[in-house]
């Protein structure tokens, strides 16, 4: 075969939750799409759930969406199709997501097509020394298959803020300046954007403290485990929920970097969103050809 057509409608699909409190929302809503679709939920630590979804599957590959993530029906609607001779078999499909929140459009919490003996095999996160999977493995696709919705409660927004203002910085190795451009732009949008969305400021404010207290030497490998997350908003919460607009523009000046400045305000945030096109994630370079045209039809990336 010269070509790979990765058809998502021969696939299982599971739904898999932790604790998010739109979870139940979000699946009923994938079950009105896909009435067969599957569940893993409430399964600690995400090496652990990730094979629970394995186990489920009938197929060969599966498609796993995430407890936040509002999946959009054009997802099963176009093939993807791989450029002759590529060796698709040990890769990861992975869907672009579009974070209602702060606009931020990229693989965060976004649908994935898996390789099952894939998942069966790996050992990151809570068994392994990374808090993400092998990036490497992933064939990102700039197509958005899903909504990411992580604002239903304070503890859900910092909880997404603060794994993400961590693990951008991170892959800077602790230095803004060393970070990919596209992930600069996109951890300036998680620690400015939101406040005209409900619990939107709390995201913000979790992506601020992440990244100071990695800076100030916390062991990134909290980011494997939600009770000590809940922990550290907790500790945090009372403190802060009065001024949070002033605790957050705090911890602006203490990270001390050019780009981080107060906070945008309702108003700014709204006009920011409005005027925001978020970077592509890759080329596509293992596409082929016109069929790309089938993936471009359901961007829909913010405007």
């Amino acid at each position: 075969m010269n070509t790979f057509a990765l058809n998502p409608n021969v696939y299982d699909v599971v739904f898999l939750s932790y604790d998010e409190p739109n979870a139940d929302e979000n699946y009923q809503h994938l079950l009105s799409i896909k009435p067969k679709a599957k569940r893993v939920h409430g399964v600690k630590g995400s090496d652990a759930a990730h094979k629970a979804c394995a186990e489920l599957a009938k197929t060969d590959r599966v498609i796993i969406i995430d407890g936040d993530n509002h999946v959009l029906p054009s997802l099963w609607r176009f093939n993807v199709w791989t450029r002759p001779h590529f060796d698709w078999g040990n890769h990861v499909f992975s869907w672009s997501s579009l974070n209602l929140v702060n606009h931020n459009c990229y693989g965060n919490g976004g649908v994935k097509c898996w390789p099952v003996h894939l998942l069966k095999e790996m050992r990151t996160h809570e068994v392994g020394d990374s808090v993400d999977f092998e990036l490497d493995k992933y064939l990102e696709l700039n197509a958005i298959a899903s909504h990411t919705v992580i604002n239903h409660s304070p503890l859900q927004a910092f909880r997404a803020g603060f794994r993400d203002g961590m693990k951008l910085l991170d892959s800077g190795n602790k230095d803004f300046d060393k970070m990919d451009w596209r992930n600069l732009y996109r951890l300036y949008n998680w620690m400015h954007v939101g406040s005209d969305i409900k619990n939107g400021i709390w995201s913000i404010y979790g992506a601020r403290l992440g990244a100071f207290l990695l800076l100030r030497g916390h062991d990134i490998k909290v980011l494997n485990d939600f009770e000590q997350l809940d922990e550290i908003f907790n500790q945090y919460y009372g403190l802060v929920n009065s001024n949070i607009v002033e605790e957050c523009n705090k911890l602006g000046k203490l990270l001390n970097y050019k780009l981080i400045t107060d906070i945008l305000s309702p108003e700014e945030s709204i006009q920011f969103k409005l005027n925001y096109k978020a970077p592509i994630r890759s080329a596509e370079e293992f596409l082929i050809g016109k069929k790309q045209e089938d993936i471009d039809r359901f961007y829909e990336r913010p405007v």
